[in-house]
């Protein structure tokens, strides 16, 4: 009896011939093109299935005489079932040299831009040039070699930007454990434990749970860490420019509370629309009460939330481990706060550390 041989991914897949997808408001989406096809460990890829002869008759693709799995690397028999082909490891499948495959790692080689569109993985990804401005990665481990743009990138774990980053001020960065980069401009860094750029970070958003090491200047912007911040050669500079840096205090609970502060604007933008509608005139003022209560209860969630945020900023008990180490020049301008203590730097300082003494930022020398 014939065997045919039943697939779960698309085994005529092609990343190299990929076309725009239809969008939902009937336009195309040319930066979600499906690049890679993710598997899960133990979905199943493929099973045969007896059919008959007759069935069989003028096909000879994916039919067989006997049921034997085209089973390559990453992939194993179901041991509940031999007819079934399962993923061994999480990943992207293919076909190659007639066996199924799957790698926990994806190369792309060359940049990621309107021919890869964005790109989310299950495993690891290298990126061997740039990210263009716009487009997306999502990867457990990240490796870009080349310059990441105005982009979005989101590691689960590790993230390694080994050019640099130009954010444009819109790019995102995020990984769960640490982010490293030869230099960063003008974007958004979050990493759970540990963040380390080779050479310089300039106005940025950075927010760490861990530790910050900057190999040379960090000038601009604010840095939020939870642990202590090393700087090898400038804090702070340029004509005019603050440079905030806050330890101590939850940098997570800090984005939230970004967030919410957003959302609140947004509600009370529309309150006060609402509330010109409703002084139209008796039939207005009917009309637009429901929405206005509405507003009003999202307003009053808001302000829960952020109560409840607020309350999490402060962590004393991390406090004694805070510190600043500016192996180089401390610059005017720089705003420093551990904990509640603040401390505005106006002149000039060589080799210092500071530390949170007795509820009061204290300095000494390397």
């Amino acid at each position: 009896m014939p065997y045919l041989l039943m697939h779960h991914f698309d085994p005529d897949f092609d990343y190299t011939q990929l076309k725009p997808r239809l969008a939902g408001n009937g336009g195309v989406d040319h930066y979600n093109m499906g690049y890679v096809q993710n598997v899960l460990a133990g979905q199943v890829l493929a099973e045969f299935a007896s059919i008959p002869p007759e069935q069989a008759a003028g096909q000879t693709r994916f039919v067989f005489d006997r049921p034997e799995l085209p089973a390559g690397p990453g992939t194993r028999p179901d041991p509940a079932n031999p007819m079934k082909l399962l993923a061994a490891v999480s990943g992207y499948v293919f076909y190659r040299d007639g066996l199924i495959r799957v790698h926990d790692q994806l190369n792309i080689r060359r940049d990621v831009n309107f021919h890869t569109g964005n790109v989310a993985f299950v495993g690891d990804l290298r990126v061997h040039g740039e990210v263009k401005s716009g487009f997306a990665l999502k990867a457990r481990n990240l490796l870009v070699d080349g310059t990441v743009g105005g982009s979005t990138l989101e590691a689960k774990e590790r993230m390694v930007c080994r050019s640099g980053i130009k954010g444009e001020k819109k790019a995102v960065l995020r990984a769960g454990h640490a982010l490293e980069a030869g230099f960063a401009e003008n974007a958004q860094l979050v990493a759970g434990k540990l963040i380390q750029i080779k050479h310089s970070m300039l106005h940025c958003q950075c927010y760490c749970g861990g530790d910050i090491r900057i190999g040379g200047r960090l000038q601009g912007g604010s840095t939020y860490c939870m642990g202590s911040l090393l700087v090898g050669n400038q804090l702070g500079g340029g004509a005019g420019t603050i440079t905030q840096v806050v330890l101590g205090r939850n940098p997570f609970m800090l984005l939230k509370q970004d967030a919410i502060f957003q959302a609140l604007e947004k509600v009370q933008d529309e309150l006060c629309y609402l509330a010109e509608r409703r002084r139209e005139g008796p039939a207005s003022a009917q009309e637009f009460l429901p929405r206005q209560e509405q507003a009003l209860a999202r307003k009053a969630q808001l302000e829960q939330q952020l109560s409840a945020v607020q309350e999490r900023l402060e962590t004393p008990e991390s406090l004694a481990q805070c510190e600043l180490v500016v192996q180089g020049t401390v610059r005017p301008l720089v705003e420093l706060s551990i904990g509640t203590a603040q401390l505005m730097v106006d002149a000039p300082m060589e080799r210092v550390r500071f530390r949170l003494i007795n509820g009061v930022i204290s300095t000494s020398p390397l």
